[in-house]
């Protein structure tokens, strides 16, 4: 037999399971726009990084594709810090085919300018005032894309933008770092408006951070890691110090997945 007290203790239970999934679904998303004081560089320290990179097709097939490595220093210039970061990309017998370069404020991690060049004469440059963005670029032309193991490149015209968004934008190229510099922790959600290369266009990033887990650090051995999902199709295993991306996985619109995985010293 139920008595009065009884229905009244399974009255709160019954109540307090109905509203689990309502209190899941009413995670807090923050909104994060230029100069937030959640976005910020001040505390990172200078790290030297290196992974390699694996290529698995749609039917399940890997092979060794790239070696990327990664580096940063802090420079200061008329008083004002800055974050000098570097990543060359090679191929698969060493040869160095690109190089990846972001300059940024250190406190906001706000661009100041950022460029691509490859062994093939492909380039891309771009800088940042504020809401103004400006650069050029050169790329290959349909044909030359189709040949690509071609020693003849045959370019297209050079390209140059001048944009002005609504809003102050992060320069996304910067990728794991300007994830980094995010106050992560697990159920933590926010979207950052980002300049989406290689288009001249801004968009919006969105991360979410549901868990940590155990990734391999090379001479580091297994340490734990956020999971740091975005809408990029790329998720990335970061700790808050040097080097700070431990893992990448890409997935292309195509069905083909990139992973990054840091290799030992």
């Amino acid at each position: 037999m139920f008595n009065k007290q009884t229905s009244i203790f399974w009255s709160i239970i019954f109540l307090f399971i109905i509203q689990l999934p309502l209190t899941g679904q009413q995670s807090k998303v923050d909104t994060l726009y230029a100069g937030s004081p959640k976005i910020t560089g001040t505390s990172m320290q200078p790290y030297t990084n290196k992974w390699k990179v694996t290529l698995t097709t749609p039917k399940g097939d890997r092979r060794f594709f790239q070696i990327w490595t990664d580096y940063s220093q802090k420079m200061e210039l008329n008083g004002k810090k800055y974050i000098h970061r570097i990543q060359d990309i090679y191929d698969r017998k060493g040869n160095l085919i690109r190089t990846q370069m972001n300059y940024v404020d250190e406190k906001t991690l706000l661009p100041i300018r950022g460029s691509l060049t490859s062994n093939n004469g492909t380039y891309y440059y771009f800088e940042f005032n504020g809401k103004h963005v400006t650069g050029k670029y050169r790329i290959l032309n349909n044909q030359q894309k189709e040949k690509a193991d071609s020693s003849v490149f045959n370019w297209s015209s050079d390209f140059e933008f001048d944009t002005t968004f609504s809003r102050t934008v992060y320069d996304w190229t910067l990728y794991g770092i300007l994830l980094a510099g995010l106050p992560l922790k697990v159920g933590f959600h926010a979207v950052i408006p980002i300049y989406e290369y290689p288009n001249p266009t801004d968009g919006w990033l969105k991360v979410d951070v549901n868990k940590k887990e155990m990734i391999n650090a090379g001479n580091r051995g297994k340490v734990s890691a956020f999971k740091v999902e975005t809408n990029q199709n790329m998720i990335f295993y970061i700790m808050k110090e040097p080097p700070y991306v431990l893992k990448l996985i890409y997935t292309t619109p195509k069905g083909v997945i990139l992973t990054w995985d840091m290799m030992s010293d």
